[in-house]
């Protein structure tokens, strides 16, 4: 069945697909920067991945009792904590995970379009994997769509009318929303990268404070998504929007930087 819908998530599984691919095609090209790169990129944000999800909720715990203290007497107020704290520290260690990169996966990688090429690793593997995971469900979805409620097993009455329902929620969503998820993704890609530039201009130039820059922009852009996680896809395009643009910028910059003269 071809819908509108069905059309935009197949265009967004292919842009999260192919913008990764593509660049890293280009940076191997043009920076003769081998492919073997990407893995210690997508080793970095695995790693950061599985640490942050458990101090996400070892934080999360934490300020649930604080405000059961009566501590955080409004909502705002542990929200708002809670995603200072998880960006710091997500922060610090997504700086920390990609400054490992460099000292012991991937030391020959000093050159911009080596460490980039980590970067794409690290940040492209969450874009391909979200738009993978797009194009499942829809195929899921598109496979439970006009099978007969008998052909759905021996489930209660009530759990199938359910399914159901969310089947025509799915269907009937905006067609421009999954487009919209591209903008996000191609924001993570650049922010992944630029993240990478900084840590691996550090030791290109012996400027530690571009450590420090690193930690602070991705605390910044953990932190601030996760308070508008509920501001819908339009908000989030334009978030992720804002945060691609000025990755670009800080990359630009980066990239410029050259080591002291003796």
């Amino acid at each position: 069945m071809t819908t509108p819908i069905t059309l935009t998530t197949l265009i967004q599984a292919a842009a999260g697909l192919l913008v990764p691919v593509g660049l890293a095609m280009f940076l191997r090209r043009r920076g003769k920067a081998p492919y073997t790169l990407l893995v210690p990129g997508v080793i970095a944000a695995l790693a950061v991945q599985i640490v942050g999800f458990l101090l996400e909720a070892l934080l999360g715990g934490g300020l649930v009792t604080l405000a059961a203290s009566g501590l955080g007497a409004s909502e705002a107020a542990p929200s708002l904590l809670f995603a200072g704290v998880l960006g710091t520290a997500s922060g610090f260690l997504t700086a920390g995970a990609l400054t490992a990169v460099f000292v012991y996966l991937a030391p020959g990688a000093r050159t911009v379009r080596q460490v980039a090429l980590v970067g794409v690793g690290f940040g492209g593997v969450e874009v391909v994997l979200r738009a993978g995971l797009a194009a499942l469900v829809l195929f899921a979805n598109l496979s439970l769509l006009d099978r007969p409620a008998g052909e759905w097993g021996d489930l209660p009455i009530e759990e199938i009318r359910a399914r159901q329902a969310d089947l025509d929620d799915y269907f009937s969503r905006p067609a421009a929303e999954p487009l919209l998820e591209i903008v996000p993704a191609v924001g993570r890609l650049a922010l992944g990268v630029t993240l990478a530039v900084l840590v691996g201009t550090m030791f290109r130039t012996g400027e530690v404070g571009l450590f420090f820059t690193a930690a602070l922009w991705a605390a910044l852009t953990i932190a601030g998504p996760m308070l508008f996680t509920r501001a819908g896809p339009l908000a989030g395009a334009i978030i992720w929007a804002v945060i691609g643009g000025a990755s670009l910028v800080i990359l630009r910059r980066a990239a410029r930087r050259r080591p002291p003269q003796n």
